[in-house]
């Protein structure tokens, strides 16, 4: 649960506070273990694709969501379209990708998911919004 709402090391660091001593890898092997239903009985219909950091800075991997349940369905070791393409393409079904605007997940979406819709993610088009604003108030 603390894992699933703050990440691994944050969680660490909150169950540490609370005399409950965890890794961040144990929180996040639990995350992605603890699934009640398996995935290959359900896959995804909304998909969330998004980079996230194993070591910030160095390494980087990619997390898929069913972003109808908020679940994380899997987590690719690294960030390519390659990989992104062959897992879309073991699972059928998924009919809408959210992702950011980076054209690496397009790629992957367009080779393993070519009838899927691909929609930008709220976080991103927020987050370049105000950048923008931030952009043309500071002339």
């Amino acid at each position: 649960m603390f894992g699933h709402g703050t990440g691994g090391r944050p969680a660490e660091r909150l169950l540490g506070r609370l005399g409950m001593a965890a890794s961040d890898n144990t929180i996040l092997r639990h995350l992605k273990g603890g699934r009640s239903e398996p995935a290959a009985l359900r896959w995804p219909r909304v998909l969330g694709i998004d980079d996230w950091a194993w070591t910030k800075g160095q390494n980087y991997g990619t997390i898929m969501v069913d972003l109808e349940t908020r679940t994380v369905v899997d987590v690719l070791a690294d960030r390519s379209s390659a990989s992104v393409a062959r897992w879309l393409d073991c699972r059928p079904g998924i009919e809408i990708i959210c992702r950011d605007r980076h054209g690496l997940y397009a790629e992957g979406g367009r080779l393993g998911a070519p009838k899927a819709r691909q929609v930008a993610d709220r976080f991103h088009l927020i987050d370049n919004l105000r950048g923008r604003l931030e952009q043309q108030m500071s002339r």
